[in-house]
C-alpha cells in the first residue's frame, strides 16, 4: 500500500486485494466477527462490480464477481 496502488485502475492490484477481502472476510467469520466479515464481503464485490462495468462481459471478471457474490 506504500506505491498507492489503485484497485480501480489496474486489475491486478484488485485481483490481490480481493484475495485479502476474502482471507479476512473468512478469518472475521471464525472468530465471530460478522459485522467486520460482511465489510469485507461487500468491499470485495464493490471491487469486481466496479471492474465489471468497466469491462462489460469480460469472462475472468464475471468470474470473480460472481465468487464475490457467493462467499
Amino acid at each position: 500500500m506504500v506505491d498507492k496502488p489503485d484497485p480501480y485502475a489496474d486489475l491486478e492490484v484488485v485481483t490481490k486485494l480481493s484475495r485479502l477481502y476474502e482471507a479476512l472476510s473468512l478469518l472475521y467469520r471464525r472468530t465471530g466477527e460478522s459485522a467486520k466479515a460482511e465489510n469485507m464481503k461487500a468491499r470485495r464485490l464493490e471491487l469486481w462490480l466496479h471492474w465489471d462495468q468497466k469491462v462489460a462481459n469480460n469472462a475472468f471478471v464475471r468470474r470473480q464477481l460472481d465468487a464475490a457474490s457467493r462467499t
